[in-house]
């Protein structure tokens, strides 16, 4: 994908002389202290002539698409990107796509889009332009919401002696009504900001988001406290989700940071997908590198007082052989139970 942008890049700068019928916006939108930044969006919108119908696929705050509109006196499209990352190639079609649109003859403007796009997205769900921002931003909260509550019940239900997994299993399996998430280290550049944005255009209180981010957030230090010092700890995945190279948001920084709090003796890294200096460099430039990066997980961990499994990729699968009285944790279940006494956190 890099090669083709390389490659096309010259082709894609769109300007008012270009004759184009669509225009379809795709970048970034980070939260400031719980406002969404949208200056960039603005500047794009100014730079596509009139005549161009204009696409937001971002994810934005609910009102965002009318409120852009009345400034630029133009209709916008919100057709947000619900893809999930590592499966979008299937999920392309799959998933109905959910467009909205405004000003008053917001319908016709739908029609407008879906006819235009008929053959691209394998059925629609339409609506208002902020119905469609609401949608997107909802599908965020609830799924981080979820996966709190996943790891916090995991978390209870091993320290009361079940396993998680099996719990899971007797509350899921064949019941309709059952759902619960699987347990992990939570943290994405979606996840973790969008609760904001429906927070600060409501102005209502989100205490179950707010309760799921403290949790969220807090666990890597809450795990750690007070296990780190002198120890040698090793941490594997620096990615925010198994078997993707991703590293933006990813909880294992937060485990890391832990570690370093809590005095440990030496830090051991590994990830298999990434390169553990050259992301410290890019996307965490001022944080000290106390740590020595190692090529083979099983060298990481051996003789480690303290193994964190930050990231559930595939390699770890089959697990380690653990130093005698190591203290593994490991919320998503990662490592065979075989090699440890429990299967959420415990001594090896």
């Amino acid at each position: 994908l890099n090669e083709t942008l390389q490659d096309e890049q010259d082709n894609m700068i769109l300007s008012p002389e270009e004759d184009c019928d669509w225009t379809f916006i795709c970048v970034g939108t980070p939260v400031s202290n719980g406002i969404p930044v949208l200056d960039h969006i603005d500047k794009i919108i100014e730079g596509i002539p009139k005549s161009t119908n204009i696409v937001l696929r971002s994810t934005v705050a609910p009102g965002t698409c009318d409120e852009l509109a009345k400034k630029h006196k133009r209709v916008i499209w919100h057709a947000p990107e619900r893809l999930l990352l590592g499966q979008g190639m299937d999920e392309l079609d799959e998933l109905p796509q959910i467009v909205g649109a405004t000003g008053q003859e917001y319908i016709l403007n739908l029609l407008t889009f879906t006819n235009a796009f008929a053959s691209t997205f394998p059925s629609f769900i339409s609506g208002t332009a902020i119905e469609a921002e609401c949608a997107k931003v909802s599908n965020n909260i609830v799924r981080y919401i979820e996966f709190a509550t996943g790891t916090e019940l995991a978390e209870q239900f091993n320290a009361v002696g079940a396993d998680p997994k099996k719990v899971r299993e007797m509350m899921t399996e064949g019941y309709k009504r059952g759902r619960l998430a699987f347990p992990s280290f939570v943290g994405s550049y979606c996840l973790d900001k969008d609760w904001h944005m429906l927070a600060a255009k409501s102005n209502i209180n989100p205490i179950m988001a707010t309760a799921a981010a403290e949790y969220n957030l807090n666990l890597p230090s809450k795990l750690l406290y007070n296990k780190c010092q002198g120890k040698v700890v090793a941490i594997l995945g620096l990615t925010y989700k198994p078997d993707l190279d991703d590293c933006r948001e990813t909880p294992s920084i937060r485990v890391y940071k832990s570690a370093l709090t809590n005095n440990a003796a030496e830090i051991r890294y590994h990830d298999p997908l990434v390169d553990v200096d050259k992301t410290f460099d890019e996307l965490w430039p001022n944080v000290e590198k106390r740590f020595t990066v190692y090529d083979d997980a099983a060298d990481a961990v051996r003789d480690a007082d303290v193994v964190v499994i930050a990231t559930s990729h595939s390699d770890y699968f089959e697990g380690f052989n653990f130093k005698d009285g190591a203290l593994i944790i490991d919320p998503a279940m990662t490592i065979p139970s075989s090699t440890r006494s429990f299967s959420w956190r415990a001594l090896a």
